[in-house]
């Protein structure tokens, strides 16, 4: 009769079981992140840079950065007002851009929210770049599902060892203000792909140009992102 070689052990079984998971979840993480990220589905559409307006042929570029962490750059602007500026991030040494075309915000209240819709993506998109870096800042900037879908994604890349890479574009056709609660409106147009760390593609996404609105609450700390959202619009046409 044959002896029976020893049992792995529950640690080594349970490691053997996380790990089989984990790789089975890969894709699942990959297709999760992008659909929350994009809050919008598109089904064959091709990534097409966003313009300042839908009529113009200047293109948001993504430029490299040589330096580590996020970096800023304004582009040109047609004139003082900040509605009408262009700025780009990058997060990863470049190899993630966030491009912000045109904001539409007149008035004061309507600036204040297009900064804080600013900042929450700046944060939001940094903290799926680089799924490492630190995302407390986001508990400033958001609550509720907005909060939550920042917390669970960055984790999940973490775990899965996955992280963004590519583009995504901008431009904003409305900042609409109702007493304490406030909407974006955001035309996005991305080319993002979630990497693996051996650098394979999990999954490509390219999308354009896609409506997608952020609404937020006032709060005695400022205006907060509560939720994202996928939503019809003609102004993104």
């Amino acid at each position: 009769m044959s002896v029976p070689g020893p049992r792995p052990s529950s640690a080594a079984r349970a490691a053997r079981a996380v790990g089989a998971v984990r790789r089975r979840l890969a894709p699942v993480v990959a297709a999760a992140a992008l659909t929350v990220l994009l809050s919008a589905c598109a089904d064959e559409v091709v990534f097409r840079p966003l313009t300042e307006d839908p009529s113009a042929t200047t293109a948001a570029g993504a430029g490299a950065s040589s330096g580590a962490g996020p970096s800023s750059a304004a582009g040109p602007s047609s004139g003082p007002s900040a509605s009408s500026s262009r700025s780009e991030v990058r997060f990863a040494d470049g190899a993630v851009t966030l491009s912000v075309g045109r904001v539409a915000a007149t008035t004061t209240s309507q600036k204040d929210v297009a900064e804080a819709w600013r900042r929450y993506w700046e944060v939001r998109i940094g903290a799926y770049a680089e799924p490492g870096t630190d995302v407390v800042r986001a508990q400033d900037l958001a609550s509720g599902e907005a909060l939550d879908e920042v917390l669970s994604v960055a984790a999940q890349f973490r775990q899965s060892g996955q992280h963004l890479e590519g583009t995504m574009a901008l431009r904003v056709p409305a900042v609409e203000v109702d007493g304490a609660r406030a909407e974006v409106v955001a035309c996005v147009a991305s080319d993002l792909r979630v990497v693996d760390s051996a650098g394979t593609v999990v999954e490509d996404s390219s999308a354009g140009l896609l409506p997608q609105v952020t609404t937020f609450a006032r709060t005695a700390d400022g205006w907060r992102a509560t939720k994202v959202v996928g939503r019809a619009d003609s102004r993104c046409d």
